[in-house]
């Protein structure tokens, strides 16, 4: 298992690779239902959602990383199923709090100095019976508070922009003593957006899940799961690392809510013949929103950008509502499991990508008395070329927005076990 090469930072996707498949080829299973985002390819609430479920109310959890059978499927990396905890006869809980502060850790790499970073999580879970031998409840509750500093810094690494005077002719500079004035101020407004800000992360996760013993063949359970995350200027953090190239305005802040509702029925039919019915609602609700809404512009060797995000603003809605059966039937050395399942997917997308226009600085030929682009004569830095207003190109989408990529995927399998020794098994299956 690897992180994904596309996922090294959170400007990317986060995802975890098996086996040298791309991340998003892995499946997620919680209780053995889909807890995956469809529309993304992902574990639902994708990377943008710490996490969905706490780990105290995680049982156990396994990874298939090959050679899984014909049951499972729609992967072609690992599967990953998470079983959650149930209630007893007896009560039990739990209570934690972690701690994460900059003032016990090391200062990060290329940063200079420490900045300053609280994360802060806790909860706890309880759980017991509601009737002894008869039915079970457990929850736990999961909240966190990260206040992960950002350090803007600039492409030659500093917090400020300082213009350089020429050299000669071949290296005119940024400025002349005709514009100076002019240069300076300009790159006294970009030096303010440099310096130290704050992402915050705000987010919670809830969990409850009921057992109930219909009799001796028949195990009813139910589970409702919710997590809620908020955030400014958390759309694009690293937290490997606290520096960026980006200035705060082309940042913004990130709404993502999940819900999820599962009901499982285990009935024992006869004594070698059982029946597992899943029945599972979620919604997976993502929405984002820029910190600003002035054209984006980028000054090459200055900063990456400052204005608003590329892909700001946007909104996902994913509902899915997810049917398995699985019949096992175990017989001397063979076991036997066929069945199927059926996936229905509502899809909203709002992807306005680049609608707000681009301004990009590079270097580029002026007339040297009126600063109009004229090709062969005078060239000029990105950052002169920003301080007179001479945009080397301007980029800009149109089109609809909106698309609803709905699917349904239905599926059926078989699947035979031999055990030929007691060190030894065949699998064979179909889907």
């Amino acid at each position: 298992m690897t992180t994904d090469p596309r996922g090294l930072t959170s400007a990317s996707n986060g995802d975890l690779a098996f086996g040298g498949i791309r991340g998003y080829q892995s499946s997620y299973l919680v209780d053995g239902a889909d807890n995956n985002n469809g529309f993304f390819a992902q574990a639902r609430g994708r990377y943008r959602a710490p996490y969905q479920f706490s780990n105290e109310v995680v049982q156990e959890f396994r990874v298939s990383s090959n050679t899984y059978g014909a049951e499972l499927g729609r992967a072609g990396g690992a599967v990953v199923n998470v079983v959650t905890k149930s209630g007893s006869n007896q009560w039990h809980g739990t209570g934690f709090y972690f701690l994460r502060d900059s003032a016990l850790g090391a200062t990060p790499e290329f940063v200079g100095f420490k900045p300053s970073d609280q994360q802060h999580q806790f909860g706890g879970t309880l759980g017991g019976p509601i009737r002894r031998n008869k039915a079970f409840f457990f929850a736990g509750y999961d909240q966190h508070i990260f206040r992960v500093p950002t350090v803007v810094e600039f492409s030659d690494g500093n917090t400020v922009v300082v213009p350089k005077k020429g050299s000669g002719p071949v290296d005119p500079g940024d400025y002349e003593d005709s514009d100076k004035d002019l240069v300076f101020a300009a790159a006294a407004n970009l030096s303010t957006m440099g310096g130290t800000f704050r992402s915050n992360l705000l987010g919670d996760a809830a969990f409850i899940k009921l057992d109930y013993s219909l009799s001796p063949r028949n195990y009813l359970s139910s589970r409702v799961s919710t997590s809620r995350y908020y955030g400014l200027n958390n759309v694009f953090f690293d937290p490997a690392s606290p520096i960026t190239n980006y200035a705060m305005s082309a940042n913004g802040e990130e709404s993502v809510k999940t819900e999820t509702a599962s009901l499982s029925l285990l009935s024992a039919l006869t004594t070698k013949f059982t029946s597992h019915l899943r029945v599972q609602f979620s919604r997976d609700l993502q929405q984002s929103f820029p910190n600003s809404t002035s054209v984006r512009t980028s000054i090459y060797s200055i900063i990456s950008a400052f204005g608003q995000s590329s892909i700001l603003p946007r909104e996902t809605q994913e509902h899915r509502l997810h049917l398995a059966e699985t019949f096992s039937c175990t017989s001397g050395r063979q076991d036997w499991k066929f069945g199927g399942d059926v996936m229905m997917t509502w899809d909203y997308n709002f992807f306005a990508s680049l609608f707000g226009g681009e301004y990009i600085y590079d270097n580029i030929s002026v007339d040297p008395w009126t600063f109009e682009p004229e090709h062969g004569s005078m060239q000029i830095t990105p950052l002169r070329a920003w301080a007179h207003n001479v945009p080397r190109y301007y980029v800009q989408s149109f089109g609809n927005p909106v698309s609803h990529p709905d699917s349904n995927d239905y599926s059926v399998f078989a699947q035979d076990t031999l055990r030929v020794t007691r060190r030894l098994a065949l699998s064979v299956g179909v889907r």
